[in-house]
């Protein structure tokens, strides 16, 4: 139970974690550069940290499934593990949206030199990441608030 515990909780640094990074240091930094640049690297960033987050999302749903499990099912679980499940489905619906519509959209432009469309995706991927972020927090103050029933 603790490996599953810990893996849950790996999985959810990688993702809540990653998207923090991205909104308060790494796109702060990029912001000095001339957009071709900084869209380049923004593109090179996600195609690594996208699939990263697929791999936590299947990490988080698998060892949140079995604990659940441990449980006797979500009828005899926590409120806190109703939070984390319902904002968590959100979150991967809110993820799906990105890697399967506003990416690919986003790295074609950038690959060949549509600047404005690619700086445009690139919003709509930070207001969506920014959005799942914050879900991201109320899931983790739900596990810890939550987790005694």
């Amino acid at each position: 139970m603790l490996i599953a515990i810990a893996l849950h909780v790996l999985a959810v640094v990688v993702w809540v974690g990653g998207m923090g990074f991205m909104l308060f240091m790494l796109r702060p930094g990029l912001a000095p550069l001339p957009p071709a640049e900084r869209l380049g690297v923004l593109a090179r960033v996600l195609t690594r940290f996208l699939p990263a987050v697929g791999a936590a999302v299947v990490v988080i749903a698998v060892t949140g499934g079995w604990l659940m499990s441990l449980y006797g099912g979500m009828h005899n679980t926590p409120w806190g593990v109703h939070v984390m499940v319902a904002l968590g489905v959100v979150m991967i619906l809110v993820y799906a949206w990105i890697i399967v519509r506003l990416n690919p959209r986003m790295q074609a432009a950038v690959r060949t030199g549509d600047l404005p469309s690619a700086a445009t995706l690139a919003e709509r991927i930070r207001r969506y990441v920014v959005l799942n972020f914050v879900l991201g927090v109320v899931v983790i103050v739900a596990a810890i608030v939550g987790r005694g029933g």
